[in-house]
Parts: structure tokens; C-alpha cells; sequence
């Protein structure tokens, strides 16, 4: 009922369509079986390649290897011109390291100060701020 109201029907020309009609036009020609792609690129003859391997020209030897190279042969031992210590000593001054393995007791020490020092420091700063929410608290 309301169709008929809100969209009236209005007498439109049909319209052409914009695309052309089929114009094929046969081949004259009968098909003779290549493609369009065989007639631009056109098969040429292929040769394989030539090889690169290296001719195997090696003589083997029936001998047993004693061991001698050319770089052996060819090797010139050079003198060192420095005296080399018999005995290591390490180059820091706390020889109480010299028995441990890994530098434990060394650690141990050094955990233990950094503990002490970072205990009476934490102490410190509690007892101050004791000592200033004491003096507050008698101000109020």
C-alpha cells in the first residue's frame, strides 16, 4: 500500500549496452597447432656445457705416509729472543687468593663488608627518621 506512494513507477527508456557486441571474426586459416608464445620465442638449439672438473692426472703411491709434508719440510723454527719464567706468579698483590678456586673465600669477604655497610647505613637512616617523627610528634 505505501510502496506504490513512496516510489512511484516512472516510464524509463531501456538503454543500450555499453560494451560492443561479439565481433569475432573466424581465422581464414586453418590452425596448425602453435601458440603465440612458440612463434615470438622460438626454440633455439642447446649444447650442454662444457665440464670445469679438473682432469684426475694424480699418481698414487704405493708407499706407506711417513708423516712429512711440504709445509714440515718448508717450516724454520725461530728463536724467541725472551726468557720465559719457570714459575707463574699472578700480577695482584693479595696472594690470599692463591689456594681457593674460583675466588670464593675473596667473594666472602666482599659480601660480608658490603653487608656490614649496608646494615649500619639502613640503621642510620631508620634511627634519623625515628628521631624526626619523635620531634614531630612532641611539636604537635
Amino acid at each position: 500500500m505505501f510502496v506504490s506512494v513512496d516510489y512511484p513507477q516512472w516510464d524509463v527508456p531501456r538503454q543500450e549496452k555499453a560494451r560492443p557486441k561479439n565481433d569475432y571474426i573466424a581465422p581464414t586459416t586453418p590452425f596448425d597447432g602453435s601458440s603465440r608464445y612458440r612463434s615470438d620465442f622460438p626454440m633455439h638449439g642447446r649444447t650442454p656445457r662444457e665440464s670445469f672438473k679438473p682432469i684426475e692426472n694424480t699418481v698414487k703411491s704405493d708407499a706407506p705416509f711417513e708423516g712429512m709434508t711440504e709445509a714440515r719440510k718448508s717450516y724454520v723454527q725461530h728463536t724467541w729472543p725472551y726468557q720465559v719464567n719457570a714459575e707463574y706468579t699472578p700480577g695482584y698483590a693479595d696472594h690470599s687468593l692463591l689456594g681457593s678456586t674460583g675466588h670464593q673465600e675473596h667473594l666472602i669477604k666482599i659480601f660480608t663488608y658490603l653487608l656490614t655497610y649496608i646494615h649500619s647505613y639502613i640503621l642510620s637512616y631508620l634511627l634519623i627518621y625515628l628521631l624526626t617523627v619523635q620531634v614531630m610528634l612532641t611539636i604537635v
